[in-house]
Order: structure tokens, then sequence, then C-alpha cells
């Protein structure tokens, strides 16, 4: 019974002594009503744009975020600089589901491991200029804003006091190598004009550089060496291209379920440069040319180009080619015998399984 009245006691001491002293329990514990109040501020913002809404940490004057204070953040604007060091880096938005807009500064200069994976709703990324963002460091691929969203408008942007001011990007001209995925699911990118920054060298398209860009309807590559894979997979309305007599690789499928009606592969193309399913599944696709010295028609190179009517290829005199793929020309079932050119070439050459459409054309 004693034991009994003590524990009332002390319950009871607990519900009223704040009450009598005027003080609050987060004061006794380890904060003041301030701090409290300004933790629920960060809590309740849904637009982060100062220092104290960040994670962070700082080396050699240099800031690393590594997230954000609320989850629940629909907007953030990254800042260039924290006290007075540069943000170069960024991670750990993964947890942000709510996440629609985001600024990126061109004082960063990686984005690191799955910084926006689970971010689906993520539809709208404002970059400074397109020369930093083109040199950005991905961790991989997956790294993008767009990486777990159907994509959104890639749009500059400009500061003035404290307010941004977005301007839709919808054509590039850009000299240099591109970053793997750096325009990926772009939807208002409607054209682009790459090539090398020093005319004695020649530029790279990156790997998934303008994934899923289904608005991108002109192109012009000049000096381009390598365009990597998956680089156009997706432009719907890239329906012609012209591919630059430097060019010396096309990489797995750069090309696949893009909106190409016709392709001419040129010479400068190297023996085995011509990758997987280079052209795979261009459901618009009529008309193909190789006048390459490519040694293999790769697998699956033009799966699924169910309207490619008319295919030729030619050859220079120390030319062979050797092998035609695995699938390379499967459900290509409107290919015409007649329009059809290169038949020598192509019967010298090893036939793989699935190219049925092709071989009995050649019979």
């Amino acid at each position: 019974m004693k034991k009994f009245s003590l524990f009332l006691c002390i319950i009871s001491l607990i519900v009223f002594l704040p009450f009598v002293t005027g003080c609050s329990i987060a004061g006794n514990f380890g904060g003041s009503s301030q701090e409290v109040e300004n933790i629920n501020s960060v809590n309740n913002k849904t637009e982060l744009n100062e220092a104290d809404d960040f994670n962070y940490t700082t080396k050699d004057n240099k800031v690393t975020i590594t997230g954000v204070k609320n989850p629940k953040v629909t907007t953030v604007n990254i800042p260039s600089t924290i006290n007075g060091n540069s943000v170069v880096s960024l991670s750990g938005f993964g947890n942000c589901a709510k996440l629609e807009t985001i600024t990126i500064p061109s004082s960063v200069t990686s984005i690191d491991g799955s910084c926006f994976f689970g971010c689906n709703k993520l539809k709208k990324l404002g970059i400074e200029n397109v020369n930093s963002w083109c040199s950005i460091s991905f961790a991989n691929i997956n790294n993008h804003p767009f990486s777990s969203s159907v994509g959104g408008t890639i749009n500059t942007y400009t500061t003035k006091d404290g307010k941004i001011t977005f301007t839709e990007l919808t054509s590039i001209n850009y000299t240099g190598n591109t970053i793997d995925g750096c325009f990926r699911g772009c939807k208002n990118l409607e054209s682009v004009s790459i090539s090398s920054s020093d005319p004695s060298l020649t530029a790279v398209i990156g790997t998934m550089t303008f994934y899923g860009c289904t608005n991108l309807r002109s192109c012009t590559l000049t000096r381009v060496e390598t365009i990597e894979d998956y680089a156009f997979a997706g432009c719907t309305s890239l329906t012609s291209i012209t591919l630059p007599n430097t060019l010396k690789s096309i990489g797995d499928r750069a090309f696949s379920s893009s909106g190409l009606t016709s392709i001419s592969v040129p010479s400068s193309v190297e023996a085995f440069g011509l990758r997987e399913g280079a052209f795979a599944d261009c459901q618009n696709l009529t008309s193909a040319t190789l006048t390459t010295s490519i040694e293999e028609i790769p697998e699956n190179c033009f799966s699924g180009c169910r309207k490619l009517t008319e295919f030729e290829i030619t050859s220079a005199s120390s030319y062979t080619l050797n092998t035609i793929g695995r699938n390379a020309f499967q459900y290509c079932t409107s290919l015409n015998k007649d329009k059809i050119k290169g038949k020598a070439i192509l019967k010298g050459a090893t036939i793989h399984e699935g190219n049925n459409s092709l071989s009995s054309l050649l019979s």
C-alpha cells in the first residue's frame, strides 16, 4: 500500500509540476519552448531553401548536403553556399516521396548514390546553365532527379531578390562531352546540337543522355565519335538523324524505341562498333542502310522493326561481313525481297537463329 501511495505521488508531481513552476517538460528535458517551435517550423515547411533546412557535412570548405529535415517537402531550392562554403555534392533525397520541384546550382559537381531514388513525383528540375549541368558527375545513371519518375521538365533558372524565375529548356547548343543521363526524361526538349569543343577532337554522347526525351524532334551531331548505350532510346518524336562521318561506335540500344523512319550508318563505324539492339523496336523505321566496315550486324539490331521494308548494305574492297547475330532481324515482317540490296554480302555471313524473316528472302 505504501509503494502504491509513493507511485501516485510521483505521477502527481510529473503531471502538475509544470503548471506550478511555469516550466515546460521540454525545457526540463533538454530543449526550450523556442527550440521546439523552431523544429516544428522546419518540419512544417513545404519549400526548403535555407541552410537550416538541410542536413549537411563540411570538409575542406566544401559542403555535401546529405538530406532534408522535412521529408514531406514538395519544393527544394539547393543553396550554392552554406556558411560561406560552396555546396558541391548532393545525396539522401530518396525519402522525399512528395518532392515535385528541385533547383540545383552550378556549384554542385556531383550527385551521389541513389540520391533521388524514390522521388516518384518529381516533375520539375531547375539548372543554372547547360554547360555546368553537362559536366556534373553522377555516381551512376540512376542518380538523375528523374530516375524514379516518368520524367518532367528541365528548366534554366535565375534568382533575383530571393525570387526564382524559370525558363523552359527547349533547345540545347552544346560543345563537349555529355555526362551519362544528364537530360534523361526531359519532356520539353525539342532540338539538340552537339559538337566537340576542339576541332581536332571528337565528342562522346553519354549513356542515356537523352533517354525518354519524347518531344525531341531535331538533332544535329558534329564531330561526334561515340554514341553510348540508350543515348536516344525512347525519343519517339525523333524521326530522322544524320550520323556524322566521325562516328566510330553506336552503343547498346542507342536508338531503340525511337521514332526514326530511316537510318544510314556511315562507313566510319568500326568493325564491331555497332552494338546489340542499336535500332530495336523502332516501330516506324522503313529504311536502313549500312555503308560501313562492320564485321557483324549484332544481336537484336533491328529486332521489332515491323515496318522495315528496305535494307541496303554496301562494302569497301577489304570488307567482310562475318556474322548476323541472333534475332538481328526478328519480327521484321515487312522486309521486301526486291528492296534488299547487297544480298551477296548478307549470304556470305553466318546467319544465327531468329532471322527467318531475312534468311527466307536471300534464298
